[in-house]
């Protein structure tokens, strides 16, 4: 009742006398009430724990997964990288298919947590699941933009990225992300992705004079770069022997 839930300590005992009694049908009805009448109850974390209590009474006592599913959604509006709603929605998902929904919950709970590992692990799930059952090479890039975006395993990320714009035939999408990679980066890591800039500029998008641009780039910061000179052969070829900028 009102009173019971009106103050922390009262809705304790009485749930502790509940679950004693193994009385699981009231105890979700007394946590039900007190998530939606208590005063105390509207603080983050007091909620979090009692979404979390009453998701684990509908699956564990009162084998209710369908409940409890209801209530680990619930739980992660509060708390999206929540482990025990997050491994519970996945096996539920994976269990009926539901891609899609399995994919929208990696992606989030990616924002969701701080841990760098879990971000790039919870990503390539994401990537996986984008490729192999939903068919979209879209939803793969998003997936790793979205990790490049927050700065974790950048490294990692970036070659995903590049392949997967590859792999769309994004050529314009990853001629521009290159250039930016390029901005941010100094040294042997710039040269290499400024190769493939200028193998993207030559074979993806055709644009000739954007790749001699960028191969002028790599020659004036290494001048005897066996690929670069390699690559300028072809643009100085596809010009022709008109082109006034032959010697």
């Amino acid at each position: 009742g009102g009173s019971v839930i009106e103050k922390k300590e009262s809705f304790r005992e009485a749930a502790q006398r509940l679950a004693r009694n193994r009385d699981w049908p009231a105890l979700a009805a007394l946590i039900r009430s007190g998530l939606e009448g208590a005063p105390w109850a509207t603080q983050p974390e007091a909620r979090g724990n009692l979404l979390a209590d009453l998701a684990r009474v509908y699956r564990d006592r009162l084998h209710d997964p369908v409940s409890a599913e209801a209530e680990f959604r619930r739980l992660r509006e509060v708390a999206p990288s929540h482990p025990e709603a997050l491994d519970f929605l996945v096996r539920r998902y994976r269990e009926r298919g539901d891609w899609r929904a399995l994919f929208d919950l990696r992606t989030t709970a990616v924002e969701a947590t701080w841990d760098p590992r879990q971000r790039l692990e919870w990503t390539r799930d994401a990537a996986k699941i984008a490729a192999e059952h939903l068919h979209s090479p879209d939803l793969v890039i998003e997936a790793w933009e979205r990790l490049f975006r927050l700065g974790d395993a950048e490294d990692d990320a970036a070659r995903a990225l590049s392949e997967a714009y590859r792999d769309a035939r994004k050529w314009e999408r990853l001629a521009d992300f290159l250039k930016r990679r390029a901005a941010s980066l100094e040294g042997t890591a710039q040269l290499v992705v400024l190769r493939e800039l200028a193998e993207v500029n030559l074979s993806g998008l055709q644009e000739c004079e954007q790749a001699a641009q960028v191969l002028d780039r790599i020659l004036a910061l290494r001048p005897s770069d066996p690929i670069a000179l390699l690559s300028m052969a072809r643009v100085l070829a596809w010009r022709g022997p008109d082109d006034p900028e032959l010697p």
